[in-house]
């Protein structure tokens, strides 16, 4: 019985010893699933905030991304505002070369009407003196004929009066002259003054 009871005592002992590791092992195993559950609880948090920020990071980025769509509308319509400025701009450079282009060419038409001008108005004055001139033959051949009486026409007729009618022939073939040098030709260049 001594064996039975040494036998049950160290089975005794073994089972206690079991017993103590068992519990140890619990005890360890205890200590680990808290260590767990408190691992557990912080990674829980950790993901309750990154599912928050990450919520928070979708807001801000969907407000961005609509801030970047009103800004790309707004950057598209200034884009088609300038382009129409430039457009306009363009267009106001042609206008104004046109307008150049027509400014010379009127600057070009004034400058040959001046011309033309100052060539009537030297014709004028030409045709003014010449006019003073052909006034003053005439006035002469006037005054000559009124001289004239029948005495000089008779002795003028006779054939043995022949330096009367030289005389007369002579007097008209220079009034004949004179009214000739008078005359206004346009297309002959004068070269002398009056």
């Amino acid at each position: 019985m001594l064996t039975h009871s040494a036998t049950a005592q160290t089975l005794e002992e073994q089972l206690r010893g079991q017993l103590s590791d068992t519990r140890s092992q619990l005890q360890n195993l205890q200590d680990q699933q808290a260590q767990w559950q408190a691992q557990k609880a912080t990674l829980e948090q950790e993901r309750d905030e990154a599912r928050k920020a990450l919520v928070a990071t979708k807001n801000e980025l969907a407000s961005k991304q609509s801030l970047a769509g009103r800004d790309a509308s707004e950057l598209t319509r200034e884009h088609a505002a300038r382009a129409a400025d430039d457009a306009t701009l363009q267009q106001q450079h042609q206008t104004l070369a046109q307008l150049k282009v027509q400014m010379q060419a009127q600057d070009a038409s004034e400058a040959d009407l001046t011309s033309q001008l100052k060539v009537a108005r030297g014709q004028v004055t030409t045709c003014t003196a010449k006019n003073v001139q052909l006034y003053k033959v005439g006035s002469e051949i006037l005054d000559a004929y009124s001289h004239i009486n029948v005495r000089t026409v008779l002795s003028s007729r006779e054939p043995f009066a022949q330096s009367s009618r030289v005389k007369l022939e002579n007097a008209a073939q220079g009034y004949g002259d004179q009214l000739y040098e008078q005359r206004y030709d346009p297309n002959a260049v004068s070269t002398k003054k009056p």
